[in-house]
């Protein structure tokens, strides 16, 4: 069994590897949860059905190494090979990838074939598949869409409280906490469809403390979001953080400043002092401002 451990994926830090090939071992199974057996078997093996079917399984990474698992399992006559792959989001990705398949499929040979295990036909007619259109996100709404989810599925996993963002002002910074705004309203989105639609009341505690059931959604917002450190003038500073986060600014409890007006200055009173001129920089920079524009477009488009 190989694990993945690059890019964006860290499978080691969460799992152990099986080093046993094919062996399994009996894993009890708590009575609580009301299962007629005692017993399951856990590990590397191979799944037969009743029909003498053969179905084996392989890890999206094992696909890549150098003697792959669907080899083996093929030497053991296998019938159906699963492997669960998985890639991390790259912004376009699946435009291109429809895109390359519609103007490249020309260019290939492609082959096909019809298993008839045991008359699958009847069995699929039985339970249809619910068909869909699929969907190419522009650019701008995979952005908006993509990341904040992955945000917050990383704050669920990690068990942390927040989001610590150092504001420097530049683009790096800025998207963060862009990407941070667009997932508290993705999520509280969700939660209030949920509830509209199926009556369910979901909720996400933070230190014993139930977020949706007790807190507005500013408050929410809030909590999710900030522990925010900033190093550029004070005035600037708020007035950039109420144009991403409107309303906001008077609520916020984790919020800390800098000002470093006086720091500045006196470095350059130092300088002209020792080199006989005042330096002068001539820099565009990417700022919370343009962040705070294209949420505002963004904003008016949903």
């Amino acid at each position: 069994m190989v694990l993945c451990d690059d890019d964006v994926y860290r499978e080691s830090r969460w799992f152990v590897r099986w080093s046993k090939p094919l062996t399994t071992i009996e894993f009890h199974i708590n009575q609580q949860y009301g299962f007629a057996q005692e017993s399951v078997p856990f590990g590397d093996a191979i799944l037969e059905s009743a029909d003498n079917v053969k179905i084996g399984f392989e890890l999206c990474e094992e696909l890549w190494t150098a003697i792959p698992s669907h080899t083996r399992l093929a030497m053991q006559g296998v019938d159906i090979i699963c492997n669960g792959s998985g890639s991390h989001h790259i912004l376009g990705k699946s435009n291109y990838r429809i895109n390359q398949l519609i103007l490249g499929g020309s260019q290939r040979c492609v082959a096909t074939a019809l298993l008839d295990l045991n008359d699958t036909i009847t069995f699929r007619h039985k339970k249809s598949s619910n068909c869909f259109e699929h969907l190419q996100l522009t650019s701008t709404e995979e952005l908006c869409d993509g990341p904040p989810a992955w945000l917050w599925h990383y704050l669920r996993r990690s068990k942390m409280s927040g989001f610590f963002i150092p504001l420097s002002g530049g683009q790096d910074s800025s998207a963060v906490a862009a990407m941070v705004r667009l997932m508290c309203n993705k999520v509280c989105n969700s939660v209030k469809q949920r509830r509209e639609r199926d009556g369910v009341v979901l909720t996400y505690w933070v230190n014993l403390k139930s977020l949706f059931s007790r807190f507005s959604f500013s408050q929410i917002l809030i909590l999710f979001l900030l522990v925010m450190f900033t190093i550029i003038t004070h005035c600037l500073f708020k007035g950039v953080v109420e144009l991403l986060f409107p309303g906001v600014v008077q609520y916020m409890a984790y919020l800390f400043s800098i000002v470093i007006d006086m720091a500045v200055t006196a470095l350059l009173k130092i300088f002209e002092m020792a080199y006989g001129f005042m330096p002068s920089f001539e820099v565009v920079r990417i700022n919370l401002f343009y962040c705070a524009n294209f949420l505002f477009l963004r904003r008016t488009t949903l």
